[in-house]
């Protein structure tokens, strides 16, 4: 196979740490930046499983989500690429007759509407 001929590069890499933290996937794309080159889209399924880097006394879920929604922004804009996190939404959905989800749907956070660029909601 000529590698060079390969315009684009998909590197799959998975952490299933189940208390992945921010901190933890900036290293991971620092050394498949150095290992590959640029980094052009990452995967976050889901946000709401990331850990605070450090929990501040009194600080609720709330707090710690909107916390982790920024350092995810700071990363898409350090590594210059898209951050795509994937998100549960509240329950309440469920019991509406409009099915569609809006912005406050996005359970834990209304940090989702600050720091996202674009939010998409899918529905049956």
């Amino acid at each position: 196979m000529d590698f060079e001929s390969i315009s684009t590069l998909v590197v799959k890499q998975a952490n299933d740490n189940p208390l992945i933290t921010t901190s933890q996937i900036k290293g991971d794309l620092q050394d498949i930046q150095t290992r590959c080159g640029s980094v052009s889209l990452v995967i976050v399924d889901y946000v709401q499983l990331i850990e605070p880097m450090r929990r501040e006394r009194g600080e609720n879920r709330v707090q710690e989500i909107d916390s982790i929604l920024k350092q995810l922004r700071a990363i898409a804009k350090q590594f210059n690429c898209t951050v795509l996190g994937l998100a549960q939404l509240k329950r309440e959905v469920d019991s509406r007759s409009e099915k569609r989800p809006t912005k406050a749907d996005f359970r834990e956070s209304g940090g989702f509407e600050q720091e996202a660029a674009v939010m998409l909601g899918l529905y049956p």
